[in-house]
């Protein structure tokens, strides 16, 4: 609990209204980064908007309500801060009652809710960005462990390849010493290796699409997290939060299995079935 007086939060509340009217006018898109065609700002999330992303902002069904004005309009009516601004007073919402589920403004904190259980917006954000900052980074490691999957297959695709080159020369200088009764046979065992490598090669070009589209399933996940979580309220941003976490921890990390891509030739022994290869 805060131990304030209303003097010195709406003094806050003041300071911070002028702030942030100047920097609206020089900050770029804050979803986007964009710095050009920066004409809007929501009230509700104290968010830049491009003209794109103001579209994007109101087609989501997490901000679609949202108050977005232009940034000229919002200095037309008074050069107020164009924040998520307090309905009651006007002055800005710098902390969320718990006890309501509200977001409150210092004079409403001082007249009608100091006695309730609160918190500041900003350590209100803090503290709900741990444990999704903790899932985000627990699949960005899964990508990584995917990553190597793939390297790992193509490292065993190139081993494979050289494999082949060994044995194709070995087939070829068995069949020149025993001339043309081995000629046949030789060249019977050289496309059935063909084929065992085209199968292999088959496989490893399976596993690493399958890796990819994996990937980017992932990296999709987490990009429309992070987008939303910008637009989140401080009574809307703990229910975000939970739901964005149950949705990443349900997906499940992908195992792929390495092929057997060396096939074996005993050498000395030239005839050969191709089941003994």
């Amino acid at each position: 609990m805060y131990n304030i007086t209303s003097n010195r939060y709406n003094k806050m509340a003041f300071a911070s209204s002028r702030i942030g009217a100047q920097e609206a006018m020089i900050k770029p898109c804050d979803l986007c980064e964009d710095e050009e065609n920066v004409n809007w700002f929501c009230k509700n999330c104290d968010q830049n908007l491009c003209d794109g992303c103001k579209k994007t902002h109101l087609r989501s069904n997490v901000s679609k309500s949202h108050a977005v004005l232009s940034i000229s309009e919002g200095f037309e009516m008074g050069k107020k801060n164009i924040s998520n601004m307090c309905r009651d007073n006007d002055d800005p919402c710098l902390f969320l009652c718990r006890t309501c589920d509200k977001n409150i403004c210092p004079t409403c904190l001082s007249m009608e809710h100091k006695v309730h259980d609160f918190v500041e917006m900003r350590k209100l954000h803090c503290e709900m960005h741990k444990p999704l900052d903790r899932v985000i980074k627990s699949k960005e490691d899964e990508m990584k462990t995917m990553t190597k999957n793939y390297e790992d297959l193509t490292e065993h695709a190139n081993e494979s390849e050289c494999y082949l080159k060994e044995r194709y020369a070995f087939i070829d200088d068995r069949v020149k010493a025993i001339k043309l009764a081995a000629d046949n046979e030789g060249q019977e065992l050289k496309e059935y290796l063909q084929e065992q490598k085209e199968q292999g090669d088959k496989e490893v070009k399976m596993g690493q699409s399958k890796i990819h589209i994996h990937s980017q399933v992932y990296q999709k996940e987490i990009e429309t997290v992070r987008r939303e979580l910008r637009l989140q309220t401080g009574s809307s941003l703990k229910g975000f939060v939970k739901e964005s976490v149950s949705k990443l921890e349900s997906l499940l990390p992908m195992a792929i299995a390495v092929p057997n891509l060396n096939q074996r030739f005993t050498e000395g022994n030239f005839y050969q079935t191709k089941s003994e290869i």
